[in-house]
Order: structure tokens, then C-alpha cells, then sequence
């Protein structure tokens, strides 16, 4: 009954988001593509409903408006709204459809409309994730360790505080041109590391470029 829909979730291992609105008797319905590369968002639309049906009044309103932008500029968008979960899988089937249709030129630039919506409403916020605790200020970052602690990547602040990360922990790096990536810290040498976001993305960063490291794990101070 809903081959395109199933070809799709089937072919990538994906989820259908499905939330109720929080102003209105509707259903939002989205269904995310696998992310292009590791400064891409995980889950868009999955965040982006969220958003729209959480408490906050102007993010929800502001978020639910444009996916609904977004959906009537881009029919094969894979969002859609409803009154009954029957009509939601109907119309994501339909659109399911029309993207199968696309090509991959024109569905990367339908994704990245979507990226570029979801940095204004997320993304935007930078500067209150960087006011946080776990988000350290670089002054110097580079490897260090010992036989004891195995190899660490160390992160001084401007305060002069040491924080040793290991392989495997979750970070967010920020670059100077306010780019962020956030994943597992894979690898690291002298002078840069590895984020992976997942199985098939992973990204080197020099660390010349690196102007803060958000903690996502458990941090160690180094020795």
C-alpha cells in the first residue's frame, strides 16, 4: 500500500517522525534522509517538529511556519501535516513518490534548504551553547598522555584549565568560521583530529582552526 514510502525506509534503515501539534487537532508527520556529511544535522525535520510542537510559543510558531514554507516550495519535502495517521502515511506515500522521481542534484539541494532552516531556528543559539560549562575555550589543543592515562587530546583554556579528552568520546568542535561538528572523536595527532558523525562520515579538523570543544561525555583533567 505504501511502496515508495517503505522502498525509502527500507533502502537507509530510517524512522517516521510522528507528533501531534500542539495548537491544532493536526499530526506532523517527517521522514529524514541519511545525513550528507558530518556538519549536517542528524535528524532536521525530527528536531524541527520537535521544536513545533514543544512549549515555547514564537520557536514552535516559528518553526511549524516554516516547515510549512518549506513543504509548499518543495512538494517532495518529506514532511507533511494531517488530521488522522491514515491521511498522514497517504500523503508521505505521495511525496515518497515524487522524491524517487528527483535527481540526487535535486535532492541535496532540497536537503540543504532544509539544513539551512534548521541552522537558523538551532544553530543560531551558538552563542548561549558556547556560555554553557562544557564548552571550553581553545587556547591551546594538541595530544598528550602518559603510560597511565593512554592518549588524550588536550584542551587548555584561556583560564589556563587542562581537559584531557580520549578516543571515543562525544564532542562538538567549533571552528573560526562558526562551523560545528559533532560526533566521536575518532583519531587525533598533533595537529588535528577526527570527528566521526557515523559509519560513513568522518571529518579531519586542523586545530588551527578549532575555537572551542563542547564536552558531550565525561570529561578527565589532564596531569
Amino acid at each position: 500500500m505504501y511502496e515508495s514510502l517503505e522502498k525509502l525506509i527500507r533502502k537507509d534503515d530510517l524512522g517516521i517522525t510522528i507528533m501531534e501539534e500542539r495548537y491544532g487537532d493536526g499530526i506532523l508527520f517527517g521522514l529524514d534522509m541519511p545525513a550528507r556529511s558530518i556538519a549536517d544535522p542528524d535528524q532536521p525535520l525530527h528536531d524541527l517538529i520537535g521544536q513545533a510542537t514543544s512549549p515555547g510559543d514564537t520557536d514552535a510558531i516559528e518553526a511549524l511556519c516554516g516547515l510549512e514554507e518549506l513543504a509548499e516550495k518543495y512538494p517532495a519535502l518529506l514532511y507533511t501535516q494531517a488530521a488522522t495517521l491514515k491521511e498522514g502515511f497517504e500523503k508521505l506515500e505521495e511525496k515518497a513518490e515524487r522524491w524517487d522521481c528527483l535527481s540526487c542534484e535535486e535532492q541535496g539541494h532540497i536537503l540543504e534548504k532544509v539544513n539551512e532552516f534548521y541552522s537558523k531556528v538551532f544553530v543560531s543559539g551558538l552563542d548561549s551553547l558556547l556560555s554553557k560549562s562544557n564548552a571550553y575555550e581553545v587556547h591551546y589543543i594538541g595530544a598528550s598522555g602518559d603510560a597511565d592515562t593512554g592518549p588524550l587530546l588536550e584542551v587548555t583554556t584561556e583560564t589556563d584549565f587542562q581537559y584531557g579528552f580520549k578516543i571515543g568520546q562525544e564532542l562538538m568542535v567549533v571552528t573560526d568560521s562558526k562551523r560545528t561538528f559533532k560526533g566521536n572523536l575518532s583519531f587525533f595527532s598533533d595537529e588535528s583530529l577526527k570527528i566521526r558523525k557515523n559509519e560513513r562520515i568522518e571529518v579531519c579538523i586542523p586545530f588551527e582552526v578549532i575555537t572551542h570543544v563542547i564536552d558531550y561525555g565525561m570529561k578527565e583533567e589532564a596531569v
